[in-house]
């Protein structure tokens, strides 16, 4: 077989795998064993395929593997995550993210429903839905919704079991991605730079989120990291939050140590 051909069926890792021992065992087998000087020897003048051209070929395969699973986690992400387009490599905005940041007055959301107390409108809208929607196959959980939230306000969601409200939070946060329309959230749409609406807001679920076996320091830490905050930042947010919750004592305790009275 060339050796053209056995580079190629080695793009499976298990094929790979099983040159690289057959190998081993014929160097093995001539007294000699594989060493860093024989790597790139063939045993025999009948063998063409060296140790060394599996090692790279099974580094190949590692990077190969790791492209196509980045890229199936794009366009299939399971249950949470924006479902990119199949063909989102080829795309200008996937390599260089939109920067834009809409200026008051440049979307505009008018709200017709009954179903939503009219605005004040007092101040900037920190969070503007424009005709949210989302359906499960092809059951709609969430019909249309336009809504401004304004800064410096509360705005409450109400509604029954299976109203959408859980939904239509998952979509603004990224945790799934709309059927159609937007949100912007402080001037970025979610669509186009998730990752900077991500850095801007909290969101604080139903239950908590935290990890048994991380300090009190070690949580503070790894949500600043998810919030892009560096080295310097981080240790200010943990000295901030210590002080405002009264914890500096448990710096260093475990969660699952921590007790709320």
């Amino acid at each position: 077989m060339p050796v053209g051909t056995k580079l190629g069926f080695s793009v499976f890792l298990n094929t790979a795998m099983a040159f690289g021992f057959k190998i081993i065992l014929n160097w093995e087998a001539a007294a000699v064993g594989a060493q860093w000087h024989n790597l790139f020897e063939t045993i025999t003048i009948e063998e063409n395929l060296t140790l060394g051209h599996i090692m790279l070929m099974m580094i190949a395969d590692t990077v190969i593997y790791m492209i196509i699973t980045l890229y199936l986690e794009k366009i299939m992400p399971g249950s949470y995550g924006r479902v990119y387009k199949w063909y989102f490599p080829l795309m200008p905005s996937f390599w260089f993210p939109r920067k834009k940041r809409y200026i008051e007055g440049d979307v505009t959301v008018v709200n017709q429903s009954d179903r939503f107390e009219p605005e004040i409108g007092c101040g900037k809208a920190g969070i503007k839905l424009i005709n949210l929607k989302k359906n499960f196959s092809g059951k709609t959980a969430v019909d249309g919704v336009s809504l401004n939230m304004f800064r410096n306000q509360i705005t409450v969601l109400l509604g029954h079991n299976g109203a959408g409200k859980t939904t239509t939070i998952s979509m603004i946060t990224g945790l799934i991605s709309p059927t159609s329309g937007t949100a912007i959230v402080n001037d970025v749409d979610i669509l186009e730079n998730m990752e900077d609406v991500r850095k801007s807001f909290g969101f604080c679920p139903q239950h908590n989120i935290l990890f048994s076996e991380l300090t009190v320091r070690e949580h503070i830490i790894f949500y600043s990291r998810l919030k892009g905050l560096d080295k310097k930042e981080i240790e200010e947010e943990i000295d901030k939050y210590l002080k405002i919750l009264e914890f500096e004592d448990k710096r260093n305790a475990l969660a699952k140590h921590c007790q709320v009275a």
